[in-house]
């Protein structure tokens, strides 16, 4: 059975593997009616969905071309998840939203938390419609089986004649505790396909462009220098902590992924030590090590 659209993937959750390189936040590569190395809905042409997604070459933000994203009319779009057969345009970073044959998943590596995105855009929208940018960082929770979002982002696109430059703060809901896997960045020419309200409304057009993500060009690369372990992981017992670098002492910390610290140990000697499971909760912790100058956060999960 062909899967549903998830016309309501901002709430929900996201997972990519791989690494990617990402070079066209400037939406100046096009391949046909697809911007390079972004998702749009227009593979659903092919079942008579309304292309929503163009390349704006006549009047751009900065270079040759950006993105318009518009909102359109596809009769039996509730047949694949959409609230209404009036369809906002999305826009995102990453691999297509879904296809016929495709699972549907958004986003690229990332391996650190921006505090801000910025970007440029116009907007032509009807009256009484409202359109949204999202940006959105994730980490795989094996435990639960699912991507958990811990910071966001969003910026909500009103009626304008003009390109303007806005930047969005990123808020981390972990307190600076988890690291990401994932980036997300979705533009939807009205926010109703998410929210279910304000309803899209046939017309509404955004224009994106020059997307700045502060060092995203690291996405996918580690500090290969930094040689903490931790292991086994997942684990149904204790935790081996070893820095394979050097015997250094090490401070350590297990934080819940609410924030909140619930184990702590100083000055452990040797570059090892030993985390005892009995007493916590199963579920996801971070551990920060601290040793020789060098600080490593890692997710653990008992299981």
């Amino acid at each position: 059975m062909m899967k549903k659209l998830l016309f309501t993937f901002a709430l929900g959750t996201f997972f990519v593997t791989g690494s990617v390189a990402q070079s066209n936040l400037n939406m100046e590569a096009w391949t046909g009616n697809e911007c390079d190395e972004w998702g749009t809905l227009n593979s659903f042409m092919l079942l008579n969905a309304p292309q929503t997604t163009f390349q704006e070459q006549t009047d751009p933000g900065e270079g040759l071309s950006s993105a318009r994203i518009t909102t359109g009319y596809w009769l039996g779009a509730t047949t694949f998840g959409a609230p209404s057969d009036t369809v906002s345009g999305i826009f995102t970073l990453g691999e297509a939203i879904a296809s016929p044959a495709g699972d549907g998943n958004i986003g690229l590596p990332c391996t650190s938390t921006p505090d801000s995105v910025s970007f440029m855009y116009k907007a032509d929208l009807e009256p009484g419609d409202t359109g949204i940018v999202i940006v959105q960082l994730s980490y795989w929770d094996a435990l639960l089986d699912s991507q958990m979002i811990f910071a966001q982002g969003s910026q909500m696109i009103a009626d304008s004649g003009d390109w303007q430059t806005v930047t969005i703060p990123v808020y981390d809901f972990s307190g600076g505790v988890a690291i990401p896997d994932t980036l997300q960045i979705i533009c939807a020419s009205s926010m109703g396909s998410f929210f279910g309200t304000p309803m899209p409304i046939i017309g509404s057009t955004i224009y994106v462009d020059n997307f700045f993500v502060p060092n995203f060009f690291n996405v996918g690369e580690r500090d290969e220098n930094v040689k903490f372990s931790v292991y086994p992981n997942p684990s149904s017992d204790d935790v081996v902590i070893k820095n394979g670098s050097s015997k250094s002492d090490m401070d350590v910390e297990m934080i819940d992924i609410n924030g909140k610290l619930v184990r702590s140990y100083t000055d452990v000697a040797g570059g090892e030590m030993t985390i005892d499971g009995n007493g916590l909760a199963r579920g996801s912790y971070f551990v920060k090590v601290t040793s020789g100058g060098k600080q490593v956060i890692k997710q653990v999960i008992f299981q």
